[in-house]
């Protein structure tokens, strides 16, 4: 699996980006993983549901109603993984299940402000995949 580049280990990692921020260390780890999943055959559609969900999830506060919605994005990004069968889903799948994990660590609070992250997160991923070529 593609998730440890530049000696970032993205999957351990992302459980502090989302509870911290991101920090420098996403910010040089993003574009090896964005070119990385491009790589990995993964394309702009395969990921545009996921994304499309996420944003219309962050128009709102974060309540009962957005966490069932976020909890079943890992459903739907494992149907999506199994369906599709490219590297590039499965690594973004690994990533984004740890930060949906850490999302839904905390308290209500904590929830709200985490997942802000996770979409700061999600956003620049897909822009590194576009900037890489990702179609």
């Amino acid at each position: 699996m593609a998730t440890t580049l530049n000696k970032i280990d993205g999957k351990s990692k992302t459980k502090y980006w989302i509870i911290d921020g991101l920090d420098k260390d996403f910010i040089e780890y993003a574009p090896m993983f964005g070119e990385e999943i491009n790589k990995g055959g993964l394309s702009t559609s395969q990921i545009r549901n996921f994304y499309g969900e996420v944003i219309k999830m962050r128009a709102y506060e974060w309540s009962v109603k957005i966490e069932q919605s976020f909890i079943l994005l890992k459903p739907k990004l494992a149907y999506a993984t199994k369906r599709a069968n490219k590297q590039g889903l499965n690594d973004l799948k690994t990533i984004l299940d740890e930060g949906i994990d850490a999302v839904l660590e905390g308290n209500i609070q904590q929830k709200q402000t985490r997942f802000e992250n996770f979409c700061n997160l999600f956003e620049a991923i897909i822009a590194y995949h576009r900037a890489n070529g990702g179609k």
